[in-house]
This record gives C-alpha cells, structure tokens and sequence, in this order.
C-alpha cells in the first residue's frame, strides 16, 4: 500500500513564520496532489504571499516543514527547489529587465523540452510580437504574462502562482486559465494558486484554503468555502453572503 505522503505532490505541516516578534504564519497544513489546483485564498493581510514566500524558501519558517514528493526541503534556497520541480511567480513579476521577453523565457527551458506548450502560451498572449524587447519596456500586465510563460518552460511538477492575473486584462485571464489546464494535461504536475478573483479560483481550483490572519480557517470545494460561517467572517464580517464567484470583471 503506498504510504499517503508518495501519493502526494507537495505536504505542508504546521509551518510558522515569524518576524521579530511577529508571527505571519501560525501552523499552516496543507496538501497538493498530483494534478490538483488547490487555491489559497483570504483577506489582504491574511499570511498568502507570506506562505508562498516559505514554500519557495525566500523565506525561511520557524517551525514546521515542506515536502515536495515527500522530501523535505529543509533550508533549501529558492534555485534548489526550483531545480527539484518547484517554480513560483511573483505578485509583482521578477523578470530581467534588460533582457528581451525571449531571452527570459529561454533562461528557464530544459532544451527543447515544453517547446509546444510554451510557443502555444505565447502566442495565445499575444507575446509574439513583444519577444525581441527588454522586459523593462512591458506594461505590467505582460510583464505578468511573460513570466507565467517562464515558470511553465520550467516544467515545474508543483508551480506556485502568486495572484498571476492580476493587472491582466479579461480576455487574457481566459488564456491563462487555459494555458494552466494544458500544463496540468501535459505535465502530471499541480499548481498551488494564490489569487483573489474569485470568478477564476471557482473556475480552477479543485479545492481551497481560506486563510486569515497568518492561519487556515477552512478548506474544500468552492462550495463549501462559499457557505463557511468562518470565511463569511473573515470575507465580510457578520454578513450572511459568501465571497461570490462574479460574472464579470474589470480588465
């Protein structure tokens, strides 16, 4: 029988960040399995960027520990796991500003490894055109874009995306929601999502986290998050309506 850690493609237990004498995490739990999107979601302040920041091992816990397919990465630096298979992106893109948008994808690809999918993510956003300019010559939704295509040429087996649709406008967010189930398609990795358009996180995630003050309050499908009297707290107060899924968004 295999044990439930292998079957696993990443295992958070009970990790805490601290601060000085702040505590931004308090004992965050999670699981991701193979070809999961899972979600993390809550109020600004709620600990998310901060938890990826410790999985990706920009920052360092203070207690508790990461398992990627069931090894721990320890004091692991962030190019070691992004060598072992977990990629992140940034709220804010970090990309290499006086290279071009080609160069920047290129320095991720394991040779000619992923070169459907990333051509495909390209030209799906409307990169093509933009591939020969410095980066630091992009609006800030491309720069988005471009470094969402450089995690996928990473072929990562657990990708971190930290709010990827931020700033990208609708018909875009649309591509990236596709481009995520491609890479689910063709890697048989899982992607660690954290975002607050709730109309894309209902359409993505298999299952979600809702975090709140540097802690996990709840977790399941949308529809059981939706309804949490714990996620109605944190969301909206005492309001009696969930975090809707809206029908549109602005771009």
């Amino acid at each position: 029988m295999t044990a439930p850690e292998e079957r696993e493609m990443l295992r958070v237990e009970k990790v805490s960040v601290d601060f000085g004498a702040f505590r931004a995490l308090t004992d965050v739990s999670l699981t991701v399995g193979p070809g999961e999107v899972v979600g993390v979601i809550g109020p600004n302040g709620a600990g998310k960027s901060t938890l990826v920041n410790a999985l990706s091992g920009v920052v360092a816990p203070s207690a508790g520990s990461v398992l990627l397919r069931g090894r721990a990465l320890g004091r692991a630096r962030p190019v070691r796991r992004a060598r072992l298979g977990l990629v992140r992106t940034f709220q804010t893109a970090q990309l290499f500003g006086s290279l071009t948008v080609r160069s920047n994808i290129d320095l991720a690809r394991r040779g000619s490894a992923r070169a459907d999918l990333v051509d495909a993510a390209t030209e799906l956003l409307r990169l093509d055109p933009v591939l020969d300019l410095a980066a630091d010559r992009l609006s800030g939704g491309q720069r988005k874009l471009v470094e969402f295509v450089r995690a996928l040429a990473a072929r990562p087996e657990v990708l971190l995306l930290d709010e990827p649709v931020a700033g990208v406008p609708m018909h875009d967010r649309v591509r990236v929601l596709d481009l995520i189930r491609r890479h689910l398609a063709d890697s048989r990795g899982s992607v660690v999502l954290i975002e607050h358009d709730m109309e894309f996180v209902s359409s993505v995630c298999d299952r979600i986290y809702v975090m709140n003050a540097g802690a996990v309050i709840a977790q399941g499908t949308w529809a059981d998050i939706s309804s949490d009297p714990a996620v109605l707290e944190a969301y909206l107060g005492s309001a009696p309506t969930a975090p809707t899924a809206p029908t549109g968004a602005e771009n």
